[in-house]
């Protein structure tokens, strides 16, 4: 005998199965949605850190081109003699003009 007002255990497990279905594909995307976001997120970093090594090799060109600036810039302060020789004299003083 079939009772016509309640649901067979087989109803109920079917019931219980779609519920148990929905709430995956619930959850399917949530997790798609946290996914897409924290990718996101990561591209942005990504980007960021890209912008920083770029910032940092044209510092790094520079301090390069600085230093070659100075060391030819230290280069042309030292007096050189056309020939070899010992210096026996100065004719100059500190801050005179050549």
């Amino acid at each position: 005998m079939t009772n016509t007002g309640s649901k067979s255990t087989q109803e109920i497990s079917l019931d219980s199965l779609r519920i148990q279905i929905e709430n995956a594909e619930k959850n399917k995307d949530i997790l798609l949605a946290e996914k897409k976001t924290k990718l996101r997120e990561l591209s942005i970093n990504v980007i960021e850190i890209e912008t920083k090594k770029g910032e940092l090799d044209t510092k790094i060109i520079e301090t390069q081109m600085n230093q070659f600036l100075a060391k030819d810039a230290n280069e042309s302060d030292i007096i050189r003699a056309p020939y070899d020789g010992i210096i026996l004299e100065k004719y100059m003083s500190i801050g005179t003009v050549i």
